[in-house]
C-alpha cells in the first residue's frame, strides 16, 4: 500500500500535469483562433532562428518559384513577376522600417508602398503599376545599395523610392565608428543571434511546449523592461552629427544615385518625418538591447541630427538632379500621422503614400 505522503505528492503531480495539460491546450486553441495554428511553433525562439542572408545579414526571402514562373516576394509577401510584363510601370521602394511600416501591418494588412500602387493606379487609370516594397526594419543605406547592385537593377524597375535618415544616424551614436557601419551591425541584435541563450537546456527540453513559451515571453518581457543596462545614456554630441557619418551618408546616397542612373532607372529621394517628441523617442529607443553601449545626444541634439541629415538628402537630390519628396516638410509636427517619434499611423502612410503619387505624376516621372 503506498505511503500517505507518496500519494500526496503523486496527487499533486498529476493535478500540476492535468493543469498543465489543460493550459497548454487553452494556449493552442488561442492560437488556432488567431489564425496561428493549433500546432503553431510561432513563439519557439529554436524553430525561429532566421538563417544568416548573404551581404545583407538579416532581411527577408526575396523570391519564390511558381509553377511556371519565378516571383519577386515584397517585405509582406506580395507577389511580382521576376520578368516584368511588357507595359508594366515598376516601382521599388527602398528603406528601413518606415519603409516596411510592419507596425501598419499588424493593424490593417497595408503599407505605403502598396498604397501607392492603388493610388498610382486609380490616378492614372492603369492596372499596370507594381510598387514592391523591400524595406526591412533596421536597414540603412549599406543594406539599400547591395539590395539595388544585387538584386533590384535586375528586376529592371522604372523608378526606385530611397527614404533613409535614422538608422544611417544611429550608427554615429555606436563607439568606433566605420564607413561601413560595422560599429552598429555587428551587434548581434542585428542578425547574430546569442545562441548559447536561445539553446539553453529548458529550451531544449520544453521546446514544443507553446505553454512554455508564452510564459518565457512574458517573463523574458519583464526583465526586458526593468533591466537597468537597457536604460538611455545621453550625453552632449553638439548641435551637428559628426561630419564623417555626414561624408558617409552623402557617399551611400551618391552611391546609390550612380547605379540607379548607370542602368537608366528614375530616382526618387524621399526625405524622413519626425515627430521631436522626446517622451516617443525614449518609448521606442529605451528597451533596446545595445544601450548599454550607445550614447544617445540630448534630444534637442538628435533633432537637429536628423535635420542635417534630411538637409544632406535636400542638397543631394538638387547636386545630381534628381527628384526629392519632402516628405519631412509636408509631415511638419503632426501628431496623428505618427504611430511614434518616427513611423507612421495609418492615417500617416496614407498621406505619404498620396504624396509620392501627386508628386510623380506631378513631376512627369510617371505618366
Amino acid at each position: 500500500m503506498m505511503k500517505p505522503g507518496r500519494k500526496i505528492v503523486v496527487i499533486v503531480l498529476i493535478i500540476v500535469f492535468s493543469a498543465a495539460l489543460g493550459a497548454e491546450l487553452v494556449v493552442r486553441l488561442r492560437d488556432t483562433y488567431l489564425g496561428y495554428g493549433f500546432f503553431s511553433s510561432h513563439r519557439n525562439q529554436i524553430a525561429n532562428i532566421k538563417p544568416l542572408l548573404p551581404f545583407l545579414t538579416f532581411g527577408f526571402p526575396l523570391y519564390k518559384k511558381g509553377p511556371d514562373r519565378d516571383y519577386i516576394l515584397s517585405r509582406h509577401g506580395e507577389a511580382f513577376p521576376l520578368k516584368k510584363d511588357t507595359g508594366t510601370l515598376r516601382v521599388v521602394a527602398l528603406g528601413g522600417s518606415t519603409t516596411e511600416c510592419g507596425n501598419l501591418m499588424q493593424d490593417h494588412h497595408t503599407h505605403y508602398p502598396l498604397l501607392l500602387q492603388e493610388a498610382l493606379s486609380k490616378r492614372l487609370g492603369r492596372s499596370t503599376i507594381e510598387v514592391i516594397n523591400v524595406g526591412n526594419a533596421g536597414y540603412a543605406t549599406p543594406h539599400t545599395l547591395i539590395l539595388l547592385m544585387l538584386h533590384v537593377i535586375s528586376w529592371e524597375p522604372d523608378i526606385v523610392i530611397l527614404s533613409e535618415n535614422v538608422n544611417d544616424l544611429m550608427a554615429s551614436y555606436f563607439p568606433d565608428f566605420k564607413p561601413d557601419y560595422a560599429n552598429k551591425y555587428s551587434h548581434e541584435f542585428f542578425g547574430f543571434p546569442n545562441m548559447k541563450r536561445r539553446l539553453s537546456l529548458s529550451n531544449q527540453l520544453f521546446r514544443h511546449s507553446q505553454l512554455y513559451w508564452s510564459i518565457k515571453e512574458i517573463s523574458d518581457l519583464l526583465s526586458y523592461t526593468y533591466d537597468n543596462k537597457y536604460k538611455i545614456q545621453r550625453q552632449s554630441h553638439g548641435n551637428s552629427p559628426s561630419g564623417q557619418a555626414m561624408q558617409i551618408f552623402k557617399r551611400n546616397i551618391k552611391s546609390f544615385i550612380a547605379i540607379a542612373r548607370s542602368r537608366g532607372i528614375s530616382v526618387v529621394i524621399g526625405t524622413q518625418p519626425l515627430q521631436d517628441s522626446e517622451e516617443m523617442f525614449v518609448r521606442h529607443h529605451g528597451f533596446k538591447p545595445y544601450n548599454n553601449l550607445v550614447s544617445y545626444p540630448l534630444h534637442g541634439e538628435f533633432v537637429s541630427h536628423h535635420k542635417a541629415f534630411n538637409r544632406i538628402l535636400r542638397e543631394t537630390a538638387v547636386e545630381e538632379k534628381v527628384y526629392l519628396v519632402d516628405n519631412d516638410l509636408l509631415f511638419g509636427n503632426r501628431k496623428e500621422l505618427f504611430a511614434d517619434y518616427v513611423h507612421y499611423s495609418l492615417e500617416g502612410a496614407t498621406v505619404l503614400a498620396n504624396n509620392y503619387a501627386d508628386s510623380m505624376i506631378a513631376s512627369g516621372l510617371v505618366r
